[in-house]
């Protein structure tokens, strides 16, 4: 079974917020402890929201893909549907996006985020019940070709689903077995924490009655040929009843704990030790309430990441706490799906410090600029945009820099940047405001132009934290911003390994002579 794909950086998305604290620019958080003995780095909470679920949904969309040929549309006010969507969005590659029952809207987040990764195809999961047909119809009438997956009630539409994709595409094996998933149809967080393993491994996602079997699954099942069935949840959830009846035609296994986090936390455990997952990046979705995660799984999915539940938006919960100390120093972030009133702020830090229990000490967080990868074969006379990607609480860069390196002055490796220390001033990073050719400079700071040769801009707090940089011949630029904490030093302060001392964030560009 291949494993899942891995993140790929993608354009924000104007209008809505992303807010998250990673490291740097190359990776979704610090580095690990690694074969040499060095010691792990620090725990970098992140956080992706929007104004409601529907800018959430369409914030983790952009976040995941560069550009999709499918999205699939769920409704916004209920989850069974955006559960199931979760193993088609995997098949092919494409993001779950929200809508209301009656309206779309042209100026809506979700229209937004369509366009912006140049969708071709919209293919609704559900009903008229859930989905108007005025909702496809303004799909339609938006240029999308439109389609609609769906069965008279939730388990008829993930069989669809199932059956749709299951046909069209291989179907993921455990153990050499064709495997799908089962999760109760009543509750959403035993299928929410599967999402990511539907997506990324490849098994369809069935819901079922927890306590009797559904004839649509049954069917599907058998046509699907599949071999093991992993019912997620407790028997409060899928009654033994319904595991026993299974047991007869198939393998099946149990995923489950004392609670819907422990729950979550065996399916982690299950998506790394045995599907290729990893902790790296960790995914926490509140566990009481569905709405911020509903269309997470393919994220999960496409970066190999788990979902872990939150107790509630105050209370990480014991078991998730756990999870994360045990899989200390493998976790290098932990995302919060959804803003404070999904995931407070509070237990976004109990997760990071839980996630640090095997470390002696943390570090600075640092700003994420993106685009998050280097800018490697721009044509001179090319300008490109940066942005912090986020939003923080406590006013990045109100008093701040942004100043061009040169690239030969700062190392970047997975996230680990390290600067030149500029002998004529201990503790402050050599080059700050020059580039490798002395051709770059700061052309935009938001939607106001610099005056060429601009290489620094003291007291950076542009609107929306966007700038641009250009060169009119080849040359190689780091663009950093850093936090000066009040004091605007002239350089960036640094300690004696070259590593930063205040809160920063880079980029990388570089200009080639074109043939």
């Amino acid at each position: 079974m291949p494993l899942p794909r891995r993140l790929r950086t993608a354009p924000r998305l104007a209008a809505v917020t992303v807010l998250a604290l990673a490291v740097g620019m190359l990776a979704i958080g610090p580095l690990a402890a690694d074969a040499h003995g060095e010691e792990p780095e620090a725990v970098t909470p992140a956080r992706v929201e929007g104004e409601t679920r529907l800018h959430t949904a369409a914030n983790l969309a952009t976040l995941t893909f560069e550009q999709a040929d499918v999205a699939h549309v769920v409704y916004a006010g209920d989850y069974p549907d955006a559960l199931a969507a979760s193993y088609a969005a995997g098949r092919v590659d494409g993001p779950v996006l929200l809508a209301p029952h009656d309206e779309v809207g042209a100026d809506s987040p979700t229209m937004a985020a369509l366009e912006e990764l140049d969708v071709s195809e919209v293919r609704l999961v559900g009903g008229p019940a859930a989905l108007s047909e005025d909702v496809a119809a303004e799909f339609a009438a938006a240029g999308y070709e439109t389609d609609r997956i769906h069965g008279v009630d939730r388990y008829q539409t993930a069989s669809a689903v199932a059956m749709r994709y299951g046909t069209e595409t291989e179907i993921g094996t455990l153990e050499g077995e064709r495997t799908a998933l089962l999760a109760s149809g009543e509750t959403f967080a035993d299928a929410l924490a599967s999402g990511p393993v539907a997506a990324g491994a490849g098994f369809p996602l069935f819901l079922t009655p927890p306590e009797r079997t559904e004839f649509s699954v049954n069917t599907s099942l058998e046509q699907l040929d599949i071999e093991r069935i992993v019912v997620v949840g407790g028997p409060e959830a899928v009654d033994s009843s319904v595991v026993e009846h299974y047991e007869q035609d198939y393998t099946v296994e149990r995923w489950s704990g004392a609670d819907r986090m422990a729950t979550a936390a065996t399916v982690a455990d299950n998506a790394i030790e045995r599907l290729g997952f990893s902790a790296e990046l960790t995914l926490l979705a509140r566990g009481d309430a569905f709405p911020d995660a509903l269309a997470a799984s393919v994220h999960g999915g496409v970066n190999a990441a788990p979902i872990l539940l939150a107790a509630s938006p105050e209370d990480l919960g014991e078991a998730t706490a756990t999870w994360l100390a045990k899989a200390c120093p493998d976790v290098d972030a932990v995302r919060a799906l959804g803003g404070t009133a999904a995931v407070s702020g509070a237990t976004l830090d109990a997760a990071v410090e839980a996630a640090e229990a095997c470390l002696e000490a943390t570090t600075n967080q640092h700003y994420v600029l993106g685009p998050q990868e280097p800018i490697t074969d721009a044509a001179p006379g090319y300008e490109q945009e940066f942005h912090l990607i986020g939003t923080y609480d406590d006013g990045p860069l109100a008093a701040g820099e942004l100043a061009l390196f040169p690239c030969k002055l700062v190392a970047i490796d997975r996230g680990h940047v390290t600067f030149v220390e500029d002998p004529d001033n201990p503790g402050h990073a050599l080059g700050a405001g020059n580039t490798e050719a002395g051709e770059a400079w700061i052309s935009r700071i938001g939607d106001v132009a610099q005056p060429e040769g601009t290489t620094r801009d003291r007291g950076f707090d542009p609107d929306g934290y966007r700038f641009s940089v250009t060169s009119e011949a080849p040359d190689c630029a780091v663009p950093v911003v850093w936090d000066s904490g009040g004091e605007q030093p002239d350089e960036l302060p640094v300690d004696e390994d070259g590593e930063p001392t205040v809160r920063f964030g880079v980029g990388e560009i570089t200009w080639t002579a074109q043939p």
